[in-house]
């Protein structure tokens, strides 16, 4: 996966699942903390606040022991409101 997006969405677990779900890819948290914390720190004003807060609260709870696992789901995996959501966004971006 290139980089972080809307469509990648933390899931925390005490274990990872049996089978991810279809089409959907899980990856570490530690893969990705890295990419939110250039998101965070990059300046853009696609970078909110609330971004930043859930990173920290994340770290706090990885931590404290919590697991974490993020799950791509594509935008084309049937999830209505994740379909609507790529819509608007390749919208707003055109």
């Amino acid at each position: 996966m290139d980089s972080w997006g809307s469509d990648h969405l933390p899931i925390i677990t005490g274990k990872p699942p049996k089978a991810p779900l279809k089409t959907c890819h899980l990856v570490d948290w530690k893969e990705y903390r890295g990419q939110l914390d250039k998101l965070v720190h990059s300046g853009a004003p696609l970078a909110p606040e609330n971004i930043a807060e859930a990173l920290k609260k994340a770290t706090k709870m990885v931590q404290l022991g919590h697991q974490f696992r993020f799950q791509w789901l594509p935008s084309d995996c049937g999830i209505k409101g994740n379909v609507i959501a790529d819509q608007m966004a390749n919208f707003a971006h055109n």
